[in-house]
């Protein structure tokens, strides 16, 4: 009787069924990338209305990229969600801050009365700016900065005002940067009041800035979410 050769032991090195799970996955750096530059609009000044056109148009084509990787990587990567929220979320905010800023009314002059709906305010005027002044009676901005101020006039409506809007009055310079009323100083008295205002009644004083040196003003901007009033300043200082 003839004894055969030993056939060769087989090993099947295939993955169980149902462990295919087990493969790791890695997320895309392009979904991350989306995610990341769709929130670029909080950063974006104010008024540069290319930079927010460009913040939306770069997640969008980022998050197209990850899209398109991501479905052809065979499983091997992730995050498909975070692409379409980055999409979403940068094409969203920039076109609603496009819209918001094409739709402002033009820079008006000192002096000009505007009319507007928030917080019961009813009207609001910046009769004149100074830039730069300085007090007697007060050691002065830190170094490196000077004081600006702008003398406000806001009115009330029928209903009164539950609070003052002088916190939303920023000061705007030419390089795109802007600062907000340092409510802590009054280089010129009265200061605006910070109070609401009873039905009709108005409200005049000044608002004081401290501004880099250096730095050129050239808008008066009252901005919340809903409207934006300005008014130019003169450039000859």
């Amino acid at each position: 009787m003839a004894v055969g050769k030993p056939s060769p032991v087989q090993f099947d090195l295939a993955p169980p069924y149902g462990h295919s799970h087990l493969v790791r996955r890695r997320t895309s750096k392009w979904s991350v990338a989306c995610l990341v530059v769709s929130f670029g609009w909080i950063v974006v000044p104010r008024g540069t209305v290319w930079a927010y056109v460009l913040v939306g148009g770069v997640a969008v084509i980022l998050g197209v990229v990850a899209i398109r990787t991501i479905s052809r990587s065979n499983g091997q990567e992730r995050g498909m969600w975070m692409a379409i929220v980055g999409i979403v979320i940068g094409a969203f905010f920039s076109v609603a801050l496009l819209a918001v800023y094409l739709i402002t009314p033009p820079p008006v002059p000192l002096g000009t009365t505007v009319y507007m709906s928030h917080k019961g305010v009813h009207s609001m005027s910046v009769i004149s700016f100074q830039f730069p002044v300085s007090r007697d009676d007060h050691p002065g901005p830190t170094s490196g900065t000077e004081y600006a101020v702008a003398h406000v006039r806001t009115c009330a409506g029928k209903s009164g005002s539950q609070s003052s809007v002088a916190s939303f009055i920023e000061l705007h310079f030419s390089n795109g940067r802007f600062a907000r009323p340092d409510l802590s100083v009054s280089v010129k008295k009265p200061t605006i009041s910070m109070q609401g205002l009873r039905s009709d009644a108005c409200a005049d004083g000044y608002l004081t800035y401290e501004v880099s040196r250096g730095l050129v003003p050239n808008i008066i901007q009252y901005q919340d979410l809903f409207e934006t009033h300005r008014w130019t300043v003169p450039t000859d200082h």
